[in-house]
Formats: C-alpha cells, sequence, structure tokens
C-alpha cells in the first residue's frame, strides 16, 4: 500500500519544482543513491529552525521501499509522482504508511505520539501536550485506545475532516 500502491502511468507531468527536485538528486547523488545522512542534510537545509532528526528518519524509511538503507531515483521518483499526482486516498495511504512504523497495519498512540514530536521539533515548537494531543487525534478519527488508528480509519478521516488532515498530512 502507499507509495508502492499507485500504479505507474504511461506518463507522468512533473512541475518545473519537481523537475528541479530530481535533477538536483542526479547532480548530488551520482551514485545514483541518497543514504540516512545526506537526507537529513537536506532537511535540516529547508528547516533551519528546527530538529530535523526524528522527522527526517521517519520520511527516509517511507522512501527507502527496498530497506536497502538508502533512496534511489526510483524510489524518489515514485514518491514524488505520489505526491504529486496520486489522488486524495493515494496521498493519503502513503501519509498512514510513514506512521504506521511498525508496519502492522495501524497507528498506535505511541506512533502518533512519537511522530506528532518529530513534527514539533521539525519545525522547532515545543508540545507538552503531544501524548494528549496524540489520544484525541485517534479518538477523533473513529480508533480506539486499545487498537490505535487503523489504515481505513486514517484515510477517511483525514477526507472527511480538513482540518485534520492538515495536521497529519499537510502537503497532502
Amino acid at each position: 500500500m502507499g507509495i508502492t500502491s499507485v500504479k505507474a502511468a504511461s506518463t507522468v507531468d512533473l512541475t518545473v519544482k519537481q523537475i528541479s527536485l530530481l535533477k538536483g538528486f542526479i547532480r548530488d547523488c551520482p551514485s545514483g543513491q541518497l543514504d540516512q545522512a545526506q537526507f537529513t542534510n537536506v532537511y535540516q537545509k529547508l528547516f533551519y529552525q528546527g530538529n530535523p532528526d526524528k522527522f527526517s528518519k521517519y520520511v527516509f524509511n517511507t522512501l527507502d521501499q527496498d530497506r536497502n538503507g538508502f533512496i534511489d531515483f526510483n524510489e524518489l521518483l515514485l514518491a514524488v509522482a505520489v505526491s504529486s499526482q496520486g489522488n486524495l486516498e493515494d496521498r493519503l495511504d502513503a501519509a498512514f504508511d510513514m506512521y504506521d512504523t511498525s508496519d502492522d497495519g495501524r497507528i498506535s498512540i505511541e506512533e502518533m505520539t512519537n511522530m506528532l514530536q518529530a513534527m514539533s521539533n521539525l519545525v522547532g515548537i515545543s508540545d507538552d501536550d503531544v501524548d494528549q494531543r496524540a489520544h484525541e487525534i485517534i479518538k477523533e478519527l473513529g480508533g480506539k485506545e486499545d487498537r490505535g488508528l487503523l489504515r481505513h480509519e486514517f484515510i477517511q478521516g483525514c477526507m472527511n475532516n480538513a482540518a485534520m488532515r492538515k495536521i497529519l498530512a499537510p502537503n497532502v
């Protein structure tokens, strides 16, 4: 599911910004691979006011589909295609994969708390109520305390609640 669930199109229309991103990847990674440290360094340049370490790790692990410790050009291209051309459900499906770090098909309270903390760190905001906020979000989207939030609950909840979608998947 998520990034790998999007079917390849016969043509892909990329924006100038996306083409620039891909050209930058080829220029900066002539080996065709980007490791975790390089990826975090890119995030540090984009979010210099915060600490991108945790958040960039979540994104990296989501993009590294073959789990070889590198993001290659194909993985990056697929991520760009999903984020720019996938429908809302596909993009939310990919966002779910980033939250579900245990790959068990649900977002636990702990996973939601960790992601919200990573997002706060990324933008340099201190959030002392992140655990309470995680509980509230899971409940709001239809999840249960004992099992967390299932994929379809996350997707449907975010599709039906624009404010929640903006918090959990701001680029979607």
